[in-house]
């Protein structure tokens, strides 16, 4: 299947609208920042072409444009300053981020060159997979973005994407099966049932239409506690279950009184999800293992509904770890490198879980059900750790590997975890492995 042939729909470059003023009629100069970068291959660094890159609005998850990379998988954007997030996607390869992560926003200044390349892992699993392409329409509006496309298999396996500017998007890597697809963004409703359609191997579907029209939607009220950490101001974000993709526009930040409204909400099912952001702050672990991620459902003759939230001060990563205002993984150059974090108060032993590229546990963590630790306990007087120490891991790490790590404070002794008073944020600890 050749991939160029998706973009038969007249996606060419980046096209950012910057303006400005001055006292004359000549417009006057904007001062802009650029990001120069390249999309390669994670196994052996090599440029990789025609990736779909879109470049998103950090304070709104609203896109503000999108490019392919080039025949020698360069890239380079012109924007405004500001706060902005960057995903990447391609056949064959794993998406950046990776199906459950979260991009993470970085800050740019106008006057500043940043480079910023994309590392894509091999997808083993997309050998005979199709892709889909196509275009959202709203009523009243020529071009709309920034909206969440879903495409759900009838397993309830789920693949996303969002559409650029123009209300274009595509997916890749569509295992064969019957899928529904539905678009989601703030104070939009699908004018119609999902549109059906049916990925055989190699399948290649263009022009797919998605109609949407405006609506007031519904609203989610609720208050914030902060739990042995100061007060702070966080996001509380409506979150896809099945992708754990923001949905764009349903996001809102709690008040000098840690209440907050969010509005604009369409009918459906989501996950409500505080702190969302790299911030500091994480949502109670113990209340999420015992109970879940907090979800919330509207039908249409809802209106309001109101949730509460537990968060509290996230322990720090010290190493391996991506920065805050960072989406790309850190280079360790060992098949078992060493973890480290910043102790925890009132700690009486730490859980660490290690990810691969797909989300997929390879060691570590603890049974959700049950809570026992699945490796050998890592006392309070630790503040670092080796991968696989105990000989427990499900596979070793692999060269050019993309992993994520995660820890835990448990506030117990005892082989079941008892109570989870803290964890690292879930966005940070990316690294990749890089030997000679």
């Amino acid at each position: 299947m050749k991939q160029q042939s998706l973009w038969g729909l007249g996606i060419l470059s980046l096209i950012l609208g910057l303006g400005g003023c001055a006292k004359s009629t000549e417009p006057g100069p904007v001062l802009t920042a650029k990001i120069d970068g390249k999309v390669l291959k994670a196994e052996d660094s090599t440029s990789l072409s025609s990736a779909n890159l879109i470049l998103y609005d950090a304070n709104t998850n609203a896109p503000v444009g999108r490019i392919l990379s080039n025949g020698t998988g360069d890239f380079s954007i012109e924007i405004l300053a500001g706060d902005y997030y960057l995903t990447a996607a391609a056949q064959g390869r794993i998406p950046s981020p990776p199906k459950n992560g979260k991009p993470l926003p970085f800050h740019v200044e106008a006057n500043h060159t940043y480079v910023r390349n994309v590392y894509l892992e091999k997808d083993t699993a997309s050998l005979n997979t199709g892709a889909l392409s196509g275009k959202v329409t709203v009523s009243g509006y020529s071009n709309l973005g920034g909206i969440l496309i879903v495409a759900q298999r009838l397993d309830s396996t789920a693949f996303s994407t969002t559409t650029g500017p123009d209300g274009y998007f595509a997916l890749f890597n569509l295992p064969i099966g019957t899928y529904s697809l539905k678009g989601y963004r703030d104070s939009l409703i699908q004018d119609t049932a999902a549109v059906q359609f049916v990925i055989h191997p190699d399948t290649l579907i263009l022009n797919t239409v998605l109609n949407m029209s405006v609506n007031a939607g519904k609203s989610l009220k609720g208050k914030l506690r902060f739990l042995a950490s100061p007060n702070s101001t966080v996001d509380i974000t409506l979150v896809n279950p099945l992708t754990r993709e923001a949905i764009p526009g349903l996001s809102v930040r709690n008040d000098s009184n840690n209440t907050f409204t969010l509005r604009g909400i369409p009918p459906g099912s989501y996950i409500a999800w505080a702190t969302y952001r790299n911030d500091g702050y994480v949502m109670d672990p113990d209340a999420i293992r015992k109970f879940g991620l907090p979800r919330i459902s509207f039908t249409a003759s809802d209106t309001v509904k109101t949730l509460d939230f537990d968060v509290t001060g996230a322990i720090t990563l010290v190493s391996p770890t991506n920065a805050a205002d960072s989406v790309y993984p850190v280079a360790v150059h060992s098949l078992t490198p060493a973890f480290h974090w910043a102790k925890y108060s009132s700690t009486k032993e730490y859980i660490v879980e290690v990810f691969d590229a797909k989300g997929n546990r390879v060691w570590g963590g603890f049974n959700s059900t049950t809570g026992v630790i699945l490796h050998t306990a890592i006392p309070a007087s630790a503040d670092s750790i080796r991968y696989n120490f105990d000989g427990s891991a499900l596979t070793p790490l692999k060269t050019n590997g993309i992993y994520s790590w995660k820890i835990f404070a448990d506030n117990s002794t005892d082989p079941n975890v008892q109570g989870l008073i803290s964890s690292s944020e879930d966005s940070r600890g990316l690294f990749q492995v890089v030997l000679p």
